[in-house]
């Protein structure tokens, strides 16, 4: 019995899935070093943030008020982050799944 020539190959198609289903168990590896890139970065600006405030007290209070404005720049910034590095590693993966999928029906 001939298979239809316009069927993908089983063979191909299983290594598709296989290929595909390892694309989305990377996601939360892909997700978790983008969310700890996110983090040190965040630590780093936490520590420039109270470096600044104990170099300026006592002799310089003003530099509290610019602290806090800086540390709600950080945090929002490192929110945006946050959401930056889950959205890069769905799109990473989706990328992946979609190249398997592709590969089958070429």
């Amino acid at each position: 019995m001939a298979l239809n020539p316009e069927l993908p190959d089983p063979k191909a198609v299983v290594d598709s899935i296989a290929n595909g289903a390892s694309e989305l168990i990377t996601f939360i590896p892909r997700a978790a070093k983008n969310l700890a890139e996110n983090r040190a970065a965040a630590a780093a600006d936490l520590k420039e943030i109270g470096g600044s405030v104990q170099a300026g007290l006592p002799d310089n209070p003003g530099v509290l008020p610019e602290a806090a404005v800086k540390l709600v720049g950080s945090i929002v910034k490192r929110g945006i982050g946050l959401v930056e590095g889950v959205v890069s590693s769905v799109d990473e993966t989706a990328k992946g799944v979609k190249s398997q999928i592709d590969r089958v029906l070429k």
